[in-house]
């Protein structure tokens, strides 16, 4: 297994390029380096991160309480896990491509 993780600076937010980003990196970790799993987290106080990992297609695993302090707020927070296995991989993008065929 892998795990990855980004930074973007705020005037890229909400432009899709960590969604694509991650999308081919997923791609490449698995067919190109052969991993079977690939996780990433973030912190519960920055859910955009959470769908930037759904639109990528990765699966909701758990969310870790009170597992670091917040820069700003200095309180606890969460960390928030997400996955996706080669074979989720796999299927997801076959059935995408199958819906695809379809329009």
């Amino acid at each position: 297994s892998i795990e990855i993780g980004w930074l973007l600076y705020p005037e890229y937010w909400n432009k899709g390029y960590a969604t694509e980003a991650l999308k081919r990196v997923i791609e490449y970790l698995i067919k190109e380096k052969d991993y079977y799993l690939v996780e990433a987290n973030h912190r519960s106080s920055n859910p955009a991160s959470g769908k930037v990992m759904q639109k990528a297609l990765m699966t909701y695993e758990a969310t870790l309480r009170s597992r670091v302090i917040d820069k700003v707020t200095k309180e606890r927070i969460g960390e928030v896990y997400y996955s996706i296995t080669k074979n989720e991989f796999l299927r997801k993008i076959h059935f995408s491509l199958d819906e695809l065929k379809l329009l």
